[in-house]
C-alpha cells in the first residue's frame, strides 16, 4: 500500500509503534470503494429502511451490553 502511495508511515519515538496515514490518494479509493460496496448492499437487502435502522439500533444495543458484560 506504500508503495502504491495509498498510506505513509508516520515516525515515532518509540520503535515499537507503528502509526499509518492514508494518503489523499488512498482516501479517495477508500471513498469510491466504500460507495460501491454500500450501494452494492443496498440493493442486496430485502429489509425495508426502517427495518434497517432498527436493526442497526439492535445491533448497537447488543454490542453495548457485551461490552458492559465484558468489564464486570
Amino acid at each position: 500500500m506504500e508503495k502504491k502511495r495509498l498510506v505513509k508511515r508516520q515516525t515515532t519515538d518509540d520503535r515499537r509503534v507503528r502509526l499509518v496515514e492514508l494518503t489523499s490518494k488512498g482516501r479517495e479509493l477508500i471513498s469510491t470503494t466504500f460507495a460501491q460496496h454500500a450501494a452494492a448492499m443496498e440493493k442486496a437487502t430485502t429489509l425495508s429502511k426502517e427495518e434497517r435502522l432498527r436493526l442497526l439500533e439492535l445491533l448497537k444495543n447488543l454490542g453495548k451490553g457485551a461490552e458492559h458484560k465484558h468489564k464486570r
